[in-house]
C-alpha cells in the first residue's frame, strides 16, 4: 500500500507550480517541455527481435547466434542520459508524474503495430520490495497501456517467489542466475499472445525467464514492451 508520505509527495507535485524536470522551464501539464521531449533519445532503427539500437533495422548478431526466448521487443527510448535519470526518479523516488512523458515514444511505436496481444502482464515485484516502494512501476505502465489500447491487464498472472537482488546492480551473467526460477504462474494461462510490460530492458534476462514460463504453459507468442532499452550494437 502506498504510504502517507508518498501520497503527500504526489499531492505536492500536483499543487506546486509545474516546471520541466530537465530544464526547469514552466510547463502546463506534462513533466517535460516540448523541446526536452523532442530531444529524448528514441530507439530507431533497432534489432527487429530484441529491440536493441542498431545503425539500421536488421537482426543483431547476438539474436542471430542465440535468439531470446521472447519473440519481439518494442521500446520507445534508449536507456541513456537523460532517460536513465528520469526513469530512476520515477522508479525509486516516487516521481510518477514523469511517467506520461516517458510513455509517449513507446505509445507512438505501438500505434504502428499490427496484431496486438491478447493481454498485458507486468513484470511482478516481490511482495517485500512492493511494500518498500509502494507501487510496481511496470504495473503502472501496464495499466495505462491497458486503458489506451483497451487490452486486459493481468497483473496477478505471475508472482515473484524469491526476493532477488536488484538486476541493475548485477552484471549480465549474474542477472541470469539471480532471476532463474524466481517466478511462478498463479493459474492456467488462457491466452495465446502475451505482452510482458517493464520499464527498462537491459540484458533481457528477466523477460527471457518470464517468456520461458509462459511458453511452457502453452502461450504461442510472447512480446516485450518497455519504456526503454539499454545497450547498442
Amino acid at each position: 500500500m502506498v504510504d502517507y508520505y508518498f501520497k503527500l509527495k504526489q499531492l505536492l507535485i500536483t499543487l506546486l507550480p509545474q516546471v520541466c524536470a530537465l530544464c526547469s522551464e514552466p510547463v502546463a501539464e506534462a513533466a517535460l517541455c516540448a523541446a526536452c521531449t523532442a530531444r529524448l533519445p528514441v530507439i530507431e532503427p533497432c534489432c527487429s527481435h530484441c529491440g536493441i539500437s542498431l545503425p539500421c533495422t536488421a537482426v543483431c548478431p547476438d539474436c542471430l547466434k542465440r535468439p531470446p526466448v521472447y519473440d519481439h521487443c518494442v521500446a520507445g527510448l534508449q536507456y541513456s542520459y537523460p532517460v536513465d535519470r528520469l526513469i530512476q526518479a520515477m522508479k525509486y523516488r516516487g516521481q510518477l508524474h514523469l511517467l506520461a512523458s516517458l510513455m509517449l515514444p513507446l505509445s507512438r511505436r505501438l500505434a504502428n503495430l499490427s496484431g496486438l496481444p491478447d493481454c498485458l502482464v507486468p513484470v511482478p515485484l516481490h511482495v517485500r520490495r512492493l511494500g518498500w516502494r509502494g507501487y510496481n512501476q511496470a504495473g503502472l505502465i501496464a495499466r495505462e497501456l491497458s486503458r489506451r489500447l483497451d487490452l486486459p491487464c493481468i497483473d496477478q498472472m505471475i508472482s515473484r517467489t524469491r526476493h532477488t537482488q536488484e538486476q541493475a546492480r548485477l552484471g549480465p551473467t549474474q542477472r541470469k542466475a539471480n532471476i532463474s526460477k524466481a517466478f511462478r504462474l498463479n493459474a492456467a494461462v488462457n491466452y495465446q499472445h502475451v505482452a510482458i510490460i517493464d520499464d527498462v530492458v537491459t540484458t533481457g534476462a528477466t523477460c527471457n525467464e518470464l517468456a520461458h514460463l509462459l511458453k511452457q504453459a502453452g502461450v504461442q507468442r510472447v512480446v516485450v514492451w518497455a519504456l526503454a532499452r539499454a545497450g547498442s550494437r
